[in-house]
């Protein structure tokens, strides 16, 4: 029952980063063509020559592929946030799926073979996991966030390989700011 209280939690944070990433997103005037495109047509149609196309769509979601394929946006960026969104969701899945495992190990003993010491070791490992996985979710989320407030040309850059100095560097700037 411990496990599920920091499960809650856990989607307690998620929708709360999920809120001040949509709040921070709705700063920009260009941001609602693409959520219209994103809530209407998950993916653009088709990318030929570096940039994406649709034959039939309406005015927002043409200013929306307009907005991706501008050197201010990029698609760069629209498929790291696309891939981020994905990522996401497939830790949070994944963490999910752990708590499933670990509520059904305990209810149905399924390791009756092993000794007690080791079902015990084995739970330490999948909170260990979870822990880690919450820390990358964490970490990305507020490189993604200290990106976007950059500019949007160093999304896709900072995503794509971030050292412990910007994660640092990001930590100290909000505690400066508390």
């Amino acid at each position: 029952m411990a496990f599920h209280n920091r499960h809650c939690n856990l989607l307690s944070f998620r929708i709360i980063m999920l809120f001040c990433l949509v709040d921070y997103v709705n700063m920009f005037d260009k941001i609602e063509s693409i959520k219209f495109l994103k809530f209407t047509v998950p993916y653009p149609i088709g990318y030929k020559n570096g940039t994406y196309y649709n034959t039939c769509m309406s005015e927002k979601q043409s200013e929306a592929i307009s907005f991706i394929n501008s050197d201010k946006f990029g698609v760069d960026t629209w498929m790291t946030l696309t891939y981020f969104a994905q990522n996401s969701h497939d830790i949070m899945s994944t963490i999910e799926l752990y708590g499933i495992l670990i509520e059904r190990l305990e209810k149905y003993n399924l390791l009756k073979s092993y000794n007690a010491r080791d079902v015990i070791r084995l739970k330490q490992q999948i909170v260990l996991d979870v822990i880690l996985k919450t820390q990358i979710l964490i970490e990305s989320t507020m490189v993604l966030i200290h990106s976007l407030s950059v500019g949007y040309h160093t999304v896709a850059k900072n995503m794509a390989f971030y050292d412990k100095n910007l994660v640092t560097s990001i930590i100290s700037e909000l505690v400066y700011r508390i």
